[in-house]
C-alpha cells in the first residue's frame, strides 16, 4: 500500500496531484492546530476544504474521520486558493 505525508511546505503550491488514488480508493486524514484552520478552509480536494476534514471527528469518540476518494473519481488533487499560496502548520496523510 502506498501512502504520502504532506506538510505546510508541500501545500504552499498551487496544486498537488494525488496520483496514488487512481488505482485504489484513498482516505485523506488532516490534522492541524486551531490557528491553521482558517488557511485550510481555502485549500480544497474537490468541493471539500482541508479545514472541514481537519474538523471531522467520529460522534462521541476522539477519532478523526477521513475524506474518502473513490478510485473512479476525477478528483485527485489538493488545490491551494489562498493569496500568495499561503499555508499553515498541517499534516495531511493519504
Amino acid at each position: 500500500t502506498d501512502s504520502i505525508l504532506l506538510d505546510e511546505f508541500d501545500l504552499a503550491t498551487m496544486q498537488i496531484d494525488l496520483d496514488l488514488c487512481s488505482e485504489n480508493d484513498c482516505k485523506v486524514y488532516v490534522t492541524a492546530p486551531k490557528g491553521s484552520l482558517k488557511v485550510l478552509d481555502n485549500m480544497f480536494i474537490g468541493d471539500t476544504s482541508l479545514g472541514s476534514v481537519a474538523r471531522s471527528f467520529a460522534r462521541n469518540k476522539p477519532l478523526k474521520l477521513p475524506l474518502v476518494l473513490k478510485k473512479d473519481t476525477s478528483i485527485r488533487s489538493i488545490v491551494n486558493r489562498n493569496a500568495q499560496l499561503s499555508s499553515a502548520p498541517v499534516a495531511v496523510y493519504v
